[in-house]
Parts: structure tokens; C-alpha cells; sequence
């Protein structure tokens, strides 16, 4: 009994062998077989372009061992080979663009064999795509509730800048008449001694509409920064809103305001039209009326006022 059992025991070692060597050498043997791979797009501006009609796969006659089929079958099958559309915009002739197919060879030769022994020959050319353009507007980004923290003795230099100064919509003619501006959304901003740039994102109108698309949700901002120096000056203090049959008297009837003045304007003329008012009027109950700095240039910026409020008499 335990002679037959050793006996059937070398049998099916034996077939196993056999089977074994068989399939190595099967597997081992070119064949050739047809096949398709799956294709995919990249470096489409789909903000710009709408893919009407494409070549969704490619057809392929392959010659390689049976591994390499394998290695195909379980790893590459499902997975699409991306085509590059990225040279959309220069290489479109009336929206249709043709990718040469013999570009991608040696990536799927690769795929199908890594270490080489494989033949591909391709059953296209070249795939072809169609696109349609949406329509496009040009809009300038409005900087709005944006605010600056600046260094101690540091203030803003000119006028703050945005990059690029013109932010593209595309979509349906209908969609784009209805979005009137673009604006940036409302931020706080730290700016250092040497000033900087910051992003800003755009409030996103366009998600409201969902055929637009847009050339980009962010813009540069670039803010200039100079040295700061005070410039005091001692204004007359003017009285408004009361009866213009009252005297008013005011104690005392001038204040010293210090201003923060750019370096490149020290000395200049800026503030000669600015003015220090209090108001009175019927709600003004107080003896004492604050005082109010008024147009003064905006790249100007109040440091101190002494005093911060003045008393009035009244002579009947």
C-alpha cells in the first residue's frame, strides 16, 4: 500500500513538472493578438475648451510573449493612456486636433513588455479630437475691503497693484451678461518693512453658473512700502452745525496734529488743505466736542491729535 502511494506521489510531482515546463514554454512563445487601450486627455484649458468628439480608445495589433500579455491583463488593462493636448491653442486648426499615434510607442511598448520583447503596431495613425471655444469676457478684479497692518514707521509706497490686471470668464453668452464684476474677497494684510506680494482669491461668481469657467481664482497683489516720518502741523479748529446767528468760542481754538508722511514726500505740501472741525449741533450736549482731521491726501496717516477734543462756549 505505501508502495502505490509513493508511486502516485511521483507521478503528480512528475505532471506537475511537466506542467510547470509546459506552460514556462508556452508563455515564453511570441504570439500575436489584437487589443485596444483606453485614452485619456491632459493639459486641456477646460476653462477654455469644451471637447465636443474624441478617439476614446486605440486600437493596437501586439506581438509578445505570453507574460507580457499577462502583465498587460492584470496591470495596464483598465488604466488609459494620457494624451497630451497641452499645444491645443497653437495646434488646432477649426477646433479639430490630431495627435500623431506612433508619439506614444515606446510608452505602450512598455506597458506591454517592460524588458523589451514586444511589437506594436498601431491600427490609427492619429487621434483626433474636436473642441469647441466658450465664449470669453475680460474683467479687471476690484480690490475691495482689503486692509493693511503695517510696520512701526513703514507705510504704503503709490498705489497697490494686481497681477495680471484683466481675469478671463468663458461660458454661454447668457451666463457671462449676468456676472458684472469680479472682486477680491475681503482680507487683512501684514505688510513688512520691504513690502511683498499676496495672493488674493477672487469671490467665485462663477460657481453660481455652471457652464463658466474661469482663467484663474486668484490674482498677485503687490504692495510698495516706504519709511514713514512724523511732520507735525497746528491747524485752526472750525466749528459746524451750530447757529450761524451764534458766536462760538473755542478752548483752545487750535490743535497740533502729528502725521506719518512718506520719505519721498517729507516737506511737500500735502496737508496744507486739510482741516480740524468739531460739529455742534442739537445732539451735541457735552461742553467738550472731539475733533475731526479731515481731508488730508490718503497716502497719509494720522499718528496724533493734541488735543483730542476741544470746549466751546456759547456768547449770546
Amino acid at each position: 500500500m505505501r508502495q502505490k502511494l509513493h508511486r502516485y506521489r511521483q507521478f503528480f510531482v512528475i505532471l506537475a513538472i511537466m506542467t510547470l515546463v509546459w506552460f514556462v514554454v508556452d508563455m515564453s512563445s511570441m504570439r500575436t493578438y489584437q487589443t485596444t487601450v483606453r485614452v485619456g486627455c491632459v493639459g486641456v484649458d477646460t476653462a477654455r475648451y469644451v471637447m465636443t468628439s474624441g478617439d476614446e480608445e486605440l486600437p493596437l495589433t501586439v506581438e509578445s510573449d505570453g507574460f507580457a500579455a499577462l502583465l498587460h491583463h492584470l496591470s495596464w488593462r483598465h488604466r488609459a493612456m494620457d494624451v497630451d493636448l497641452s499645444a491645443l491653442e497653437k495646434s488646432a486648426t477649426d477646433g479639430r486636433m490630431a495627435v500623431a499615434s506612433e508619439n506614444y510607442k515606446e510608452e505602450l511598448q512598455y506597458r506591454f513588455s517592460p524588458l523589451g520583447r514586444c511589437e506594436i503596431k498601431m491600427q490609427k495613425d492619429s487621434l483626433v479630437f474636436t473642441f469647441s471655444e466658450r465664449m470669453q469676457k475680460a474683467y479687471r478684479p476690484l480690490m475691495t475691503d482689503i486692509s493693511f497692518v503695517f510696520a512701526d514707521g513703514y507705510g504704503l509706497c503709490g498705489m497697490p497693484t494686481l497681477k495680471p490686471d484683466t481675469v478671463f470668464l468663458y461660458g454661454s453668452e447668457e451666463s457671462l451678461e449676468s456676472i458684472g464684476s469680479l472682486r477680491t474677497q475681503p482680507a487683512e494684510i501684514a505688510v513688512g518693512k520691504e513690502g511683498g506680494q499676496y495672493s488674493l482669491k477672487l469671490v467665485p461668481v462663477w460657481n453660481d453658473y455652471p457652464d463658466v469657467r474661469v482663467s484663474q481664482s486668484e490674482v498677485l497683489l503687490t504692495v510698495p512700502v516706504e519709511p514713514y516720518i512724523e511732520e507735525s502741523r497746528t491747524l485752526m479748529v472750525v466749528c459746524e452745525g451750530h447757529n450761524a446767528h451764534e458766536r462760538i468760542k473755542l478752548y483752545p481754538d487750535e490743535v497740533t496734529v502729528t502725521f506719518w508722511v512718506p520719505q519721498s514726500r517729507y516737506g511737500a505740501d500735502d496737508a496744507d488743505d486739510c482741516k480740524a472741525v468739531v460739529r455742534l449741533d442739537d445732539n451735541s450736549g457735552a461742553q467738550e466736542l472731539p475733533v475731526t482731521i479731515t481731508d488730508f491726501p490718503s497716502e497719509l496717516r494720522i499718528k496724533s491729535v493734541e488735543p483730542e477734543s476741544v470746549q466751546h462756549v456759547i456768547i449770546k
